[in-house]
């Protein structure tokens, strides 16, 4: 094979002496680097030429994330009587069910509410016995009338009492047959338990035993594990590409494989001024907790389809710290000049070109990496420069 390469460079330096110390390094190209390739030397080395394509291509934006909680699915706990805390079984990051006691609180509060409670029933009952006896002496005219009507006005007052009490007490936990048995035993007692009132992981515990706390103060934070939270990062210039609904791909950052598909459900209209980042937002079911809150993950937005142009890609090369491609000179068809490009999303074989190309220009699309070898044999790159490898998706 006959592969002869040409670039345009400064004079080299002269002959070294014995006396002189090591060459210095080539000098650097002053113009765009060409390889010169016969028509036979292509059919030796299996080189195509072809255009680049114009057609719809989606692109593919990866951004980092970070799982979090639901912020819907959360339930801060507070219990509804000062009082001492007794014990506290609920440990942090323990998965509790709708129902389970997280703490008991000894109250003098709660006492008084359950001997308010006695003392209301007990005096509706005796109104609701002096109601019947006024009803039977009336009939008979040994009563008044008022005296009756005054006995169901002191009803209704017990009642209602009895009512908020009988509601108090629930919130505290006691359900009917609690109260059932406190009216027949009269046991009163100062404690009560904090119940889980939903599933999920406990995220915040502000509460030990033989602490003194008061009412509606959160004590525990309750958060769902089956659905989260994916908040990701996007930088300001790709913020307008972004809109709700777009096709969202999560995958573990230290398993891969590990998936899940989704769709944007926020995107933040604000930008940090220190990062330049706004927030977005995708939500993910989650069963078996399989993504867990802080875990760093690799978000993927599948952007709309634009036409642009796309080649093989294999045409893209990496050189140094470039991306390039090699297009024909169209004077002179044996010449290829290396050519930077910025390239797009990968997909399917082909890559999208973002600059550096035209729809009338004619490039290497097969055999590219021979031209890359033979500009490399006889252009060298610098020493330590860095080598940008073409994403694959």
């Amino acid at each position: 094979m006959v592969i002869a390469a040409s670039c345009s460079r400064e004079a080299p330096p002269p002959p070294p002496t014995a006396a002189q110390t090591p060459a210095p390094a080539a000098a650097p190209i002053a113009g765009p680097v060409e390889v010169r390739l016969t028509a036979d030397a292509r059919a030796r080395a299996g080189i195509e030429i072809g255009s680049p394509v114009r057609q719809a291509a989606a692109e593919r934006l990866k951004l980092p994330g970070t799982v979090a909680p639901d912020a819907y699915g959360q339930t801060s706990v507070a219990g509804l009587a000062g009082g001492q805390v007794v014990s506290v079984p609920a440990m942090l990051g323990a998965s509790v069910k709708k129902g389970d006691v997280l703490a008991t609180i000894s109250s003098a509060d709660v006492a008084d509410v359950q001997a308010n409670y006695l003392a209301h029933r007990a005096a509706a009952d005796a109104d609701h016995l002096r109601i019947m006896r006024l009803e039977r002496a009336v009939a008979i005219g040994a009563n008044s009338q008022q005296e009756l009507d005054d006995a169901r006005a002191m009803h209704a007052s017990h009642a209602s009492e009895l009512e908020r009490t009988s509601s108090r007490l629930g919130l505290l936990g006691l359900s009917a047959d609690d109260l059932e048995r406190l009216f027949t035993t009269k046991a009163v007692s100062s404690e009560y338990v904090i119940r889980a009132p939903t599933s999920g992981v406990i995220t915040t515990r502000d509460v030990n035993p033989s602490q003194v706390v008061t009412a509606d103060i959160a004590l525990f934070q309750i958060s769902r594990t089956d659905r989260v939270w994916i908040v990701a990062s996007a930088y300001e210039q790709d913020v307008a590409r972004i809109k709700v609904g777009l096709p969202v791909n999560v995958s573990q950052r230290e398993r891969p494989d590990v998936r899940r598909a989704s769709r944007v459900a926020y995107v933040d209209s604000q930008i940090d001024p220190a990062t330049r980042t706004t927030q977005l937002r995708a939500e993910l079911d989650n069963p078996g907790v399989t993504f867990r809150f802080g875990l760093l993950v690799d978000v993927e937005l599948e952007l709309p389809a634009t036409m642009g142009l796309t080649v093989p890609t294999d045409a893209v090369q990496s050189v140094g710290s470039a991306l390039v491609v090699y297009v024909q000179d169209p004077q002179r068809p044996d010449v290829f000049i290396e050519r930077p490009v910025t390239a797009g999303a990968t997909d399917s074989g082909q890559t999208a070109i973002v600059s550096g190309l035209t729809d009338s220009d004619r490039l290497v699309i097969r055999g590219a990496f021979h031209v890359r070898a033979e500009r490399i044999r006889t252009v060298p790159l610098p020493t330590a420069t860095p080598v940008v490898k073409l994403g694959r998706d």
